[in-house]
C-alpha cells in the first residue's frame, strides 16, 4: 500500500505543470508520514529504497544530476544486500548507473568496477528480457562511451538504443532515450539533428502525459512548442509520423534492425535504397555524397533492378545538379510535383532530357553541413511522393543517416589512410633510391637502421681514376653550359659503365671521375671488371669525338689509371652523406692516371698480376710516381 503511494505521487508528480526545483519536488511523501509502524525492519528498508530511486527519478525527469553521494551509496548498498524483487532491483541499478554515469561522479561506494558488474547484470538481463532492459542497458551504455570521449561507439549505442524502443513500444524509454539521444547530438554541435531527437521526445513525453517534462522542454527549447504545434512538417526538424505512415512504421524497425547488424558502407546503402523502393513509386533513388568539389554518385536503384553500386562523380546529364545544388545550400528537403513544367527547375539539363516530373530530394546535415543526400524520382507520376510517403521516407533516412555517416567517414579515413600510406611508400622509395644513388647499398641500409656508418677496411679493392687531357684549354673555347653539357654528356656514360660491371662510384672532382670495384660483395672479379670498365670509358670517348666535331667542340682526350691493394672506406661527416675512400691505394690509383698517356688505361704492377691472364697488357718499366716512387706500369692495350 505504501509503495503505491509513492508510485500515485511520482505520477502525479510528473504530469503537474511544476517545472522548478521547489515546485512539487517534495510532495513525495517522507518515510517519517509512511505508515510503517507494523511493518518488517526489511520492508523498512525496500521502501527507503523505493523513495531515493523515486528522487532519482524525479531528477532525471527535471533534467538535473543527483550528486548526493550518501543516498547513491545508500541505493548501491540496499542492491547489493537483497531481498527484494529482481525488478525493483534492476530498476534501481539503472536509475543509479543514471545519474552516477552521466554526472561522472567518482563515489568511493561505486567504484569503476561496481557499474562494470552492475552494467553486466543488465546485459544479462537484456538478452533474456529484452522487452523490459534491452533499452536500459543501450541507453547506459550510450552515456559511458559519451563520458569516456569515444563518440561514435557512443552515437551507435544511442541509436540502438533508440531503434529497440520504437521496437518495444515502451512510451517513457523512447522518451527518455530521444532526449539523451538529443543533448548528445548538440554537444556535438549536431543541432540540426539534436532538435529532431528533442522533437521526438517531446512527442513521447506528451503522448505519456508528462505535462511537468514537456514545460520544462519548452522552457530549455521555446522553438519545440512552434514545431510540435505546426500541421505539417516544417524543414529542418523530426518530421511527425501521420496516421498513415504510422500503419506502416513496421519498415523504420526492419530498416533500423538491419542497419544495425551491418557496417559495410556499401551493403548498408543498399538496404537504405532497396528499403526506401518498397515504400514509393520511385523510377529511380540515387544515394548521393557530397565530396570535397561537388557531388559523387555513390549508388543508385532503378525500377524494377538491383542497387548498383557507382562510386563515381556526378556529371549534368546523370543528376540534376541545380536542384542537388539548392537543396546543399539551404540543407533543406526539396519535394517537386512536375520539375520539368516548373519554370525554376526545368531548365536544367538532366530534368531537360529525362522530362522528371516528381521529385524528393533529402540532405543529411551534419555540423551545418550537408553531408549526402537521398534523390529520388517518378517520371511518370506527378505528386508521386504524398505526405505520408514523404514523412516516412525522410524518418527512415533520418534513422539510418548517421550510420551511413559514420561508415563513409571511416572508409574516407581508410582511403586517405590508404592514399597516405601509399605516399609514404613512393616518398621513401625515393627516398631509398636516392640515398642508394650516393651510397653503397649496404651503406645505405647501415645508415637507415642505425643512422651512421662504421668505417669498414677491405683488403684487396680496384680504385679507377679518369681526367681528360687539357681540360681548361678545352673549356675556354666553350661557354659554361657546353662544359657542363659535356661532362654530363661523359659521367652520364661512364655511370652506365661502372653499373654495368657492378662497380662502385665514389664522386667527380671537376672533370675527374672515381670510381672502385670490390666494395661490393657480389663484385668478386673486380680486377677483370674494372679494367674492362677503364678500356669501354676510353672507347665511349673516342667515338663520341666525331659528334662533338660536327657541333664545333673541340674532341675530348681521357687518361684512365686503376691500381688494386687495401684501403678503408665509409661516410663522412652528419650531414650531407658522402661516401669516400682512403688510404695509400687510393693515392697509388690517382698517380697511375697523372702518370699515364691520354687514349690509354695504366696500371700498376700489382694489378697487372692479377689480369695478365684476361688483357693484352704492355709493360712500361719502372716510371717514377709523385710521392710515391718507382713503380711498374703497363698499358692495357685489350682484353684476350
Amino acid at each position: 500500500i505504501e509503495y503505491h503511494k509513492l508510485i500515485k505521487a511520482l505520477v502525479r508528480l510528473l504530469r503537474t505543470e511544476a517545472a522548478t526545483e521547489h515546485e512539487g519536488k517534495y510532495d513525495i511523501p517522507k518515510l517519517s508520514d509512511l505508515d510503517l509502524e507494523h511493518q518488517s525492519v526489511s520492508n523498512v528498508r525496500i521502501m527507503t529504497a523505493n523513495i531515493g530511486m523515486i528522487e532519482l527519478i524525479i531528477d532525471l525527469a527535471d533534467n538535473r544530476i543527483n550528486t548526493d553521494k550518501e543516498l547513491l551509496i545508500g541505493l548501491t548498498e540496499i542492491i547489493d544486500e537483497g531481498g527484494y524483487s529482481t525488478v525493483n532491483a534492476l530498476n534501481h541499478i539503472f536509475f543509479v548507473l543514471y545519474h552516477v554515469i552521466k554526472g561522472k561522479q567518482t563515489l568511493p561506494g561505486v567504484s569503476k568496477k561496481k557499474i562494470k558488474s552492475y552494467l553486466k547484470i543488465l546485459k544479462t538481463r537484456a538478452k533474456h528480457a529484452p522487452w523490459n532492459y534491452e533499452v536500459k542497458y543501450a541507453l547506459l551504455m550510450g552515456l559511458k562511451e559519451e563520458a569516456e570521449g569515444n563518440l561514435d561507439r557512443a552515437d551507435s549505442w544511442f541509436n540502438k538504443a533508440q531503434v529497440r524502443s520504437i521496437e518495444h513500444g515502451n512510451v517513457w524509454d523512447k522518451a527518455l532515450v530521444c532526449e539523451c539521444y538529443g543533448n548528445f547530438l548538440q554537444a556535438r554541435g549536431m543541432e540540426s539533428a539534436a532538435m529532431k531527437k528533442l522533437s521526438e521526445a517531446f512527442t513521447y513525453y506528451k503522448e505519456w502525459k508528462g505535462t511537468r517534462i514537456t514545460r520544462r522542454l519548452t522552457q530549455e527549447y521555446p522553438q519545440l512548442a512552434q514545431m510540435n504545434q505546426a500541421s505539417s512538417t516544417p524543414e529542418g526538424y523530426m518530421p511527425q509520423i501521420t496516421a498513415e505512415a504510422g500503419k506502416i512504421v513496421n519498415p523504420i524497425l526492419q530498416l533500423s534492425r538491419a542497419m544495425l547488424e551491418e557496417d559495410n558502407l556499401d551493403k548498408q546503402v543498399r538496404i537504405l535504397l532497396d528499403s526506401i523502393a518498397q515504400q514509393a513509386t520511385v523510377d529511380r533513388a540515387v544515394f548521393v555524397i557530397r565530396n570535397e568539389f561537388d557531388f559523387s554518385i555513390y549508388a543508385e536503384k532503378q525500377k524494377n533492378e538491383d542497387v548498383q553500386i557507382e562510386r563515381r562523380s556526378a556529371e549534368a546529364y546523370e543528376l540534376p545538379l541545380s536542384l542537388i545544388r539548392l537543396v546543399d545550400r539551404r540543407k533543406k528537403s526539396l519535394t517537386i510535383a512536375n520539375a520539368f513544367k516548373n519554370s525554376q527547375y526545368r531548365g536544367d539539363p538532366y530534368i531537360q532530357a529525362e522530362k522528371v516530373k516528381s521529385v524528393l530530394c533529402i540532405p543529411f546535415v551534419r555540423n551545418n553541413e550537408a553531408r549526402s543526400f537521398l534523390y529520388m524520382e517518378n517520371n511518370q507520376l506527378e505528386n508521386a511522393f504524398n505526405t505520408a510517403q514523404t514523412d516516412l521516407i525522410r524518418l527512415m533516412y533520418a534513422q539510418v543517416a548517421v550510420s551511413i555517416d559514420h561508415s563513409i567517414l571511416t572508409e574516407y579515413l581508410e582511403e586517405k589512410l590508404e592514399e597516405r600510406s601509399q605516399q609514404i611508400k613512393e616518398e621513401r622509395d625515393k627516398s631509398d633510391a636516392l640515398i642508394r644513388n650516393i651510397l653503397p647499398e649496404q651503406v645505405a641500409e647501415e645508415l637507415k637502421r642505425y643512422g651512421k656508418v662504421k668505417a669498414k677496411g677491405y683488403d684487396n679493392v680496384s680504385v679507377l681514376f679518369t681526367d681528360f687531357k687539357d681540360f681548361t684549354l678545352f673549356s675556354e673555347t666553350l661557354r659554361p653550359d657546353q662544359i657542363i653539357d659535356e661532362l654530363d654528356r661523359c659521367f652520364g656514360a661512364f655511370d652506365r659503365i661502372v653499373e654495368k660491371y657492378g662497380l662502385e662510384k665514389i664522386k667527380t672532382m671537376g672533370d675527374s671521375y672515381m670510381c672502385a670495384g670490390g666494395l661490393a660483395d657480389r663484385n668478386v672479379a673486380h680486377e677483370y671488371d674494372t679494367a674492362q670498365a677503364g678500356l669501354e670509358m676510353l672507347d665511349y670517348i673516342a667515338q663520341t669525338n666525331s659528334d662533338r666535331e660536327s657541333r664545333d667542340i673541340p674532341p675530348l682526350s681521357l687518361r684512365v689509371g686503376i691500381h688494386t691493394g687495401p684501403l678503408v672506406a665509409g661516410v663522412v661527416g652528419t650531414k650531407k652523406y658522402v661516401y669516400d675512400i682512403w688510404g695509400p691505394t687510393v693515392n697509388i690509383a690517382a698517380r697511375m692516371e697523372s702518370s699515364g698517356e691520354p687514349d690509354k688505361l695504366n696500371i700498376s704492377g700489382s694489378m697487372y698480376l692479377r689480369i695478365k691472364d684476361q688483357f693484352d697488357c704492355a709493360y712500361r718499366g719502372k716510371i717514377s710516381a709523385k710521392n710515391v716512387g718507382d713503380i711498374d706500369m703497363y698499358f692495357v692495350r685489350s682484353n684476350n
